[in-house]
């Protein structure tokens, strides 16, 4: 490491003023010196020696930051750790900007075309099947807990995405409304692992767990995603029964046996919303 032994700045600015002052007078003395030829050539060549020397000078003077008395000064910029923090902070800060613009090319090269050719088939495919033969295929899962709980909602979060998803409970009765939102919105997640279109919005929870585990091994891409959906059928399954079994405590609770059933005779007889006046 190099050190530099400065004095006192006052003395060491007054050496540069006084050394530009008599380069200005000497180039003065040569313009008015001879002819005009000769005169100006002087002249051109004395101030870019002057120029020169005026640079030596203020670069020696500000290599070691002016410092006062004997003080030893760096002169080496890698060994100074204030100037260490500010490349690092300078280096990680635009390096933040550049990881997020690799990362939205990659996107924009990778996982938007594939969520548009999902969204566009899907959608297809719900025009073939015909709404109607949708709404039954719902209305007879629904009559069943277990499907109830996972059928619809894997149904309704591939072909409606969310939170569209949500409005196929319209098909079920009342008293299970709640229940189905639970398993829904619990299953938004699993579903990206297969058909990310779903949950667009939220793909980031997926890949940000699948990408630390292909880091450790890149082959577990295709088990990991198969076991997070099936663990998801698994949990949202769960929760609908729970939360349904919650919802038939509440109902006895408030007094409201009576009215459920005759939203479930409304059901029945063919209004899936229940009778004029009920919750949606």
């Amino acid at each position: 490491m190099a050190d530099a032994v400065i004095g006192e700045p006052a003395s060491h600015s007054g050496k540069i003023a006084q050394f530009i002052s008599k380069g200005i007078a000497r180039a003065r003395a040569l313009w008015h010196d001879g002819s005009n030829a000769k005169r100006t050539g002087r002249a051109a060549n004395y101030c870019s020696s002057l120029r020169r020397r005026s640079l030596q000078m203020v670069t020696t003077a500000g290599a070691g930051v002016l410092a006062h008395g004997a003080l030893l000064v760096p002169l080496d910029a890698g060994s100074n750790p204030v100037m260490k923090g500010i490349t690092w902070a300078a280096t990680h800060f635009i390096g933040l900007f550049n990881a997020s613009a690799k990362s939205f090319v990659d996107m924009a090269t990778g996982i938007i075309p594939l969520l548009l050719v999902l969204l566009t088939f899907m959608y297809a495919v719900t025009t073939w099947i015909g709404e109607e033969r949708v709404t039954h295929a719902v209305q007879w899962a629904g009559k069943h807990a277990v499907t109830r709980y996972t059928i619809i909602p894997l149904i309704a979060t591939i072909m409606l995405t969310n939170p569209m998803c949500y409005t196929f409970g319209r098909f079920l009765p009342e008293r299970y409304k709640p229940a189905y939102y639970d398993a829904t919105v619990s299953f938004v997640h699993p579903v990206t692992a297969f058909f990310p279109h779903a949950n667009g919005g939220e793909l980031f929870v997926w890949t940000g767990v699948a990408a630390g585990v292909m880091k450790v091994d890149n082959g577990t891409y295709a088990r990991l995603a198969a076991l997070y959906f099936l663990v998801g059928l698994v949990v949202i399954c769960i929760r609908g029964m729970v939360t349904q079994w919650i919802t038939n405590i509440l109902i006895k609770r408030g007094g409201h046996t009576e009215t459920f059933k005759r939203y479930d005779v409304e059901y029945a007889a063919g209004h899936v919303q229940g009778p004029e006046g009920s919750p949606a």
